[in-house]
């Protein structure tokens, strides 16, 4: 059997006594990965060496703690990596923007339920990527809104060192807005009866979104 890749020895023959060196590539996986060693010679029985490389330990992480998106809304999709069993996704409540949390996710490309073991547990091995995605409306206010994603791996580890469990998205704020009598329209007619008073009023309505005067 081959040396795998992840293993690297600093010389892989000799003659006489030899120290070998032996190193790994970084092991994202929270398994401990092994390979047994064989060093062979003429005459004498072969000997074995097991090699096993720690693991890393269960984690996730979104690629940013901030997300963005403009005012007129659409496809938002956020990113990270983890090795878990199984992640947890939630919308913290109180936020300025209103996400619908969607049932599924994608770990390692493949549509996962949120909350639901992953199949073929890849982060066994390695690290794998994850998205998540949300749709977002227009936003038709003059302010920015926000809302924070949160996201827990099967242990509910504490983020590490530059690690982030929570994503605060921000939208763009909209476009002021201003019409008379209907949405599109700018200009409007009123009638006012020649009796007067307020038993003979005329009416129009103002629809906008942000603060205005008449003059």
């Amino acid at each position: 059997m081959a040396i795998p890749s992840w293993l690297t020895l600093s010389q892989l023959s000799g003659n006489g006594d030899e120290n070998i060196n032996v190193t790994g590539t970084e092991h994202t996986g929270r398994v401990v990965r092994t390979y047994t060693l064989t060093v062979a010679a003429t005459g004498p029985e072969a000997c074995k060496v097991t090699t096993n490389q720690t693991p890393t330990a269960e984690f996730c992480t979104f690629d940013s703690n901030t997300a963005s998106i403009g005012k007129e809304g659409g496809a938002l999709t956020i990113t990270g990596k983890s090795n878990s069993t199984k992640l947890t996704f939630a919308v913290t409540k109180g936020g300025s923007l209103e996400l619908t949390l969607p049932s599924n996710y994608k770990a390692s490309g493949v549509d996962t339920a949120n909350g639901a073991a992953i199949a073929g547990d890849p982060g066994a091995t390695a690290a794998f990527a994850f998205s998540i995605e949300f749709t977002v409306d227009p936003n038709t206010t003059i302010e920015s809104k926000t809302a924070t994603v949160t996201v827990t791996d099967a242990g509910g580890t504490s983020a590490g060192a530059g690690q982030y469990h929570s994503c605060v998205v921000t939208q763009n704020e909209g476009d002021a807005y201003l019409y008379v009598n209907e949405e599109g329209t700018t200009t409007a007619t009123v009638t006012i009866p020649a009796k007067g008073g307020s038993d003979n009023q005329a009416q129009f309505s103002v629809i906008s979104n942000t603060d205005w005067a008449i003059s």
